[in-house]
């Protein structure tokens, strides 16, 4: 059996972790169009469970990544202007992108799994020689390009958004909303590493039209966003790895999973906005559910396991999708209930997608729960 998979992101290196891992005799190569010093992206994060899955699928790999997971919170701190409220979240771990790949290339070449850095897939032809092709190749997957029957659709994001570092190390996720002209600037904040720290940065349309950040770049954005996010930042400056460009976030959506030998994975597949930090999660449960898939390829044809894969996982997918919709579209409409009280506007806040309700708050988080049910007993 030979496995080539296009893309040495998560979804790509854990794909081939695990499947070297149930069958040591399959040929599995993984190509990555960009150079090994390359991987880009300041901190991810990573829930409880999901690294318990990943202790369940590779102790070994996650063992590693725990190791450099140390960074762990179980507060998640909403600031706004001059207003904060703390509440209690489950579990979570930041960790640098860059160490998260390390430690799967790593286990990679352990288990003889051959890495090809600055190696583009440009044709299907490049692939004609594998029995299984996984394209974790990302949102502009060169391997959804040359195979049309996925069919996929693009929904662009209106806010624009910055992936920074700092050199603080923060004690737990905040999510901080300043005023800015019209709108809002909004971060989602979190530590990494140690003495370094990840904000995700939001521009909101109004905060946009209304200022001159489209008119700014590069060091200029970085000292005028390093001052609005001072206290936050301990009066560190925020860092860029790719010149502070302004991106639009894009969801990306495919009406098929997979096409005889070929199969899409992660992003490529499925990608799921920022603001609800889960697109590692589905990357890594995407290879777990495609290895419990190929235990049966002695019985099965390919395109049957294949089919396997997106029946088990196409709901799931599907409803993450939709949460993360509901969350980008709370932050576009940020600025029309920016005037709500703190407290219920944390409650808008923590339930926007419905990954809570009220029941579940109550749970996870009595003491706030108590505040907002006493805010709305005054009103």
């Amino acid at each position: 059996m030979r496995v080539e998979i296009v893309g040495a992101g998560p979804a790509g290196l854990y794909s081939a972790i695990l499947i070297k891992t149930l069958a040591r005799q399959y040929s599995v190569h993984v190509y990555e169009k960009n150079a090994s010093q390359q991987f880009g992206g300041w901190g991810i994060i990573l829930s409880n469970s999901t690294l318990a899955n990943m202790r369940r699928s590779d102790p070994i790999s996650h063992d590693r990544i725990k190791s450099f997971s140390s960074h762990q919170w179980e507060h998640i701190d909403v600031i706004r202007d001059d207003d904060a409220v703390r509440v209690r979240s489950g579990q979570y771990f930041g960790i640098l992108r860059q160490d998260f790949l390390k430690v799967l290339s790593d286990r990679c070449r352990e288990l003889n799994i051959e890495i090809s850095f600055d190696t583009p897939v440009a044709n299907a032809s490049d692939l004609q020689t594998a029995d299984l092709v996984i394209a974790a190749d990302g949102i502009n997957s060169s391997v959804r390009e040359f195979t049309p029957s996925f069919r996929p659709t693009f929904l662009t994001s209106e806010n624009r958004y910055l992936w920074l570092g700092a050199s603080c190390e923060l004690r737990n996720l905040k999510m901080i909303f300043k005023r800015y002209g019209d709108g809002h600037l909004v971060a989602q904040a979190f530590p990494s590493s140690r003495g370094m720290s990840t904000f995700v940065v939001e521009c909101t349309r109004r905060a946009w039209d209304s200022t001159d950040l489209q008119c700014i770049s590069g060091d200029e954005v970085l000292d005028l966003l390093s001052d609005v996010f001072k206290a936050e930042l301990e009066n560190n400056r925020l860092i860029s790895i790719d010149g502070a460009r302004w991106r639009t976030f894009v969801t990306v959506h495919n009406s098929m999973w997979h096409n005889g030998r070929t199969v899409l994975v992660g992003d490529a597949l499925h990608s799921i906005h920022f603001s609800i930090g889960s697109g590692t999660k589905l990357a890594v449960e995407d290879a777990m559910a495609l290895r419990e898939c190929l235990r049966d390829l002695e019985s099965q044809e390919v395109r049957v396991i294949l089919e396997a894969f997106e029946k088990g996982r196409k709901s799931s997918c599907e409803n993450y999708q939709k949460i993360s919709q509901k969350s980008y579209l709370w932050c576009e409409q940020l600025d029309s209930i920016s005037s709500l009280d703190i407290i219920p506007f944390t409650e808008q806040l923590l339930t926007r997608a419905g990954l809570y309700d009220g029941r579940m708050l109550a749970l996870l988080s009595p003491e706030f729960s108590k505040i907002f049910s006493e805010w709305k007993a005054r009103q």
